[in-house]
């Protein structure tokens, strides 16, 4: 009779907590080859990212851990700690491969985040193509949209921007293409429709609007009017304002369900996705 009662106790806990997937990161603290110009950014900084990024994944199965006392190393890598501006530039390729072989060299159930000393933006190029997720130091990031206090029409921490790197790390992509916005309508404003991953052949990703893009539609405030907008040609979208992978930065940020599926997708049909929260 007790072992019954454990087990449905453990049943009803299952029942009221649902299964989540617990996905470890491991964060690399870079600085130059010398060892100088090492990235300003702390452990505790690190935690909040993580914290900000379970809440914005609420509610989708899966929650990032971190522990801020062991999962941080440092590692000298002047390439690594600056990354180039854009693909067109000819250290690119040179700033993947190395990002790849430090990944190579990591844990392979943990996800690496890479902390850079130079540079405001993050980056990951998904699965196939980079192992790693590129950050800038928490203090080297901005949003500039009016969100009270301190940051009253000035330049704020981007909380929510390790959310929606892990988001490209497992296999997500913009909410919206880089369509012109006097070109963008509806039919080709889905950043998934031509399947930029292996998981699908068209847009799996149909519980996403149709999105024009932030600079599209721009708002000022981290509080959006979630209603419709007419961009500049005279169309009219409702775009997913709040959602992770979308640059609205909108508040409080989601993951929709098709989302949710293509990032299960990943972990368990990508040889190096499949490994993480295995150890």
């Amino acid at each position: 009779m007790k072992h019954l009662c454990k087990l449905l106790y453990l049943i009803t806990l299952l029942l009221l907590t649902g299964c989540t997937t617990k996905l470890p990161i491991i964060a690399v603290q870079l600085s130059d080859d010398d060892g100088n110009n090492r990235a300003p950014v702390t452990p505790q900084e690190i935690e909040h990212w993580v914290n900000r990024a379970n809440t914005s994944w609420k509610g989708s199965g899966y929650k990032f851990t971190f522990d801020p006392d062991k999962d941080i190393i440092q590692v000298s890598s002047t390439v690594l700690n600056s990354k180039p501006d854009d693909a067109a530039n000819p250290q690119w390729e040179l700033y993947r491969l190395t990002g790849n072989y430090l990944a190579s060299l990591l844990p392979r159930h943990q996800i690496p985040v890479l902390f850079r000393q130079r540079g405001q933006t993050g980056w990951s190029g998904g699965p196939g193509h980079s192992n790693f997720i590129s950050m800038p130091s928490y203090s080297n990031t901005c949003i500039k949209k009016q969100t009270g206090g301190a940051c009253r029409g000035g330049c704020c921490p981007d909380d929510t921007l390790l959310a929606h790197q892990l988001g490209h790390y497992l296999g997500l992509v913009h909410t919206n293409t880089n369509v012109p916005c006097d070109k963008v309508k509806a039919e080709i404003a889905d950043g998934d429709r031509q399947g930029w991953f292996a998981n699908n052949k068209e847009d799996d990703i149909r519980d996403t609007a149709p999105d024009p893009g932030a600079n599209c539609a721009p708002t000022t405030s981290a509080d959006c009017d979630t209603g419709k907008v007419k961009i500049k040609n005279g169309n009219s979208f409702r775009p997913p304002w709040r959602n992770v992978m979308s640059a609205h930065n909108c508040l409080p940020e989601q993951i929709s369900g098709d989302q949710e599926d293509a990032v299960e997708w990943v972990l368990e049909n990508n040889p190096w996705r499949q490994q993480i929260g295995n150890d």
